[in-house]
Parts: structure tokens; sequence; C-alpha cells
């Protein structure tokens, strides 16, 4: 037997980045919003939940000026010739954003441990 279902207008499907934030988003987090346009309805719409929620939203996009980098807290706007060029360029700043991340929660370990403590370590200075 099959169920007839309501179909959703295709409006509804935009918001699926949005009912994400809403869902798991807590004020104090971070939204990091890749596009390589600025345009896309999904991402804008995730962003402005985010901010609904308290949260602070930064965006990875192609060149500015475009709307995502004017709703967001912060942009990195990469220029690029094409897309897939723009996407390897967002591949490289999201690492080294991760890869600043990582040093200061490492920095905050090391502040926050008393001397003498010899907790083993993981490569990356975070105690293992």
């Amino acid at each position: 037997m099959l169920a007839a279902r309501e179909v959703k207008p295709v409006e509804d499907a935009f918001q699926s980045f949005a009912r994400q934030v809403r869902a798991h988003g807590r004020r104090g987090d971070i939204l990091v919003a890749l596009s390589t346009s600025g345009r896309s309805p999904n991402v804008l719409a995730a962003v402005e939940a985010a901010h609904e929620a308290g949260l602070t939203t930064w965006a990875l996009t192609g060149d500015a000026p475009n709307p995502l980098a004017e709703l967001c807290d912060d942009a990195i706007c990469l220029p690029g010739a094409g897309t897939a060029t723009i996407q390897e360029l967002q591949l490289v700043a999201l690492h080294m954003v991760c890869g600043a991340v990582d040093r200061e929660v490492a920095r905050r370990a090391r502040v926050d441990r008393p001397r003498g403590d010899r907790r083993a370590r993981s490569r990356t200075g975070v105690p293992a």
C-alpha cells in the first residue's frame, strides 16, 4: 500500500540547512558557510537562522561583494577564475582555520594544566 504525501513547494527545499541550524545551533557557536557564488538561497537561509539563534557566522565565498559576505559577521572572499578554483581555495582556507583552532586548543591546554602534569600528548600537542 502506498501512502500519499503532500508535495512540499520548492522553496521548502531551500530551508534544509536552516532547519539543521535551528535544531543544532546554540548561542556561542560559529557557523561556517561556504558558497562559491555567495548567492545560494539555502546557505543564505542557514545564515539567517544562525543569526536568529545567536550564532556567529563566517563565510568562505567567492568574489565580493555578494549577499553571503554582507550577511555574515566575517567573510573570506576568494577571487577565482571559476568554481573549481574557488572551491580549491576554500579547502586551503578551511584547513588554515582548522590549524588555528588546533593551535589555540593546544595553547589553552598548556595554560590550564598544572605544573608537573606529564599526561600523554598527541602530535598536535593536545592531551591524548
